[in-house]
């Protein structure tokens, strides 16, 4: 029997074509019960990895949309984690990292992790139909009590998120107690780095 399907996946298109005997015997023992479960998971990791113009659906609306907000942090100077000095178009305000979600990372930790002009934000990629999870939910609430600024951002909502950001990056009243605070605390054995 021949199962294929075909994969879009980070803009690659890919054809899966697995013949239930080409999976080899020996992976492990009673392997031959589970080789068509194999193969109905290989399908819905196809599927999951579809872009919108095929007919794909909420974690693909994610991505389109967490590019979006990627080029909007670059246009206003917030670059990610060991982006290239010469490379920037805007000077630096900020700094971003994507967080992966998997086994090896918590669950429920934003997509975003932003320092923006002294202000961390974190953002939660939302497609339009999108729900947060309790965890979700517990995590940005206890950023926001933190001090931090953590959001659910719905394509929607995109607008007053810029609205916010620009608010963030021109607001200059906090910035000389954390220079002053800085310098006070920095030390060989706490050492704060900059270029």
């Amino acid at each position: 029997m021949k199962e294929g399907r075909h994969c879009i996946s980070a803009g690659v298109n890919i054809w899966l074509s697995i013949t239930i005997s080409e999976i080899p015997p020996y992976i492990s023992a009673g392997w031959t019960e589970n080789r068509y479960a194999l193969l109905q998971i290989i399908k819905v990791l196809c599927l999951a990895g579809k872009t919108k113009k095929k007919g794909g659906g909420q974690m693909a609306d994610e991505k389109l949309f967490e590019n979006r907000i990627k080029k909007h942090f670059h246009s206003v100077g917030i670059y990610p984690a060991g982006y290239p000095s010469d490379r920037m178009d805007a000077p630096m305000v900020g700094w971003y990292t994507k967080i992966w979600g998997g086994g090896f990372q918590k669950s429920g930790i934003p997509d975003l992790i932003c320092c923006v002009n002294g202000v961390m934000l974190a953002v939660e990629v939302k497609a339009s139909s999108g729900r947060p999870s309790e965890l979700q939910k517990l995590n940005i609430g206890r950023i926001n009590e933190s001090g931090g600024i953590g959001v659910f951002l719905y394509p929607e909502g995109f607008e007053q998120f810029k609205e916010l950001l620009k608010g963030v990056i021109d607001c200059s009243i906090h910035i000389q107690e954390l220079i002053a605070l800085k310098n006070a605390n920095s030390s060989t054995k706490c050492d704060i780095w900059t270029e």
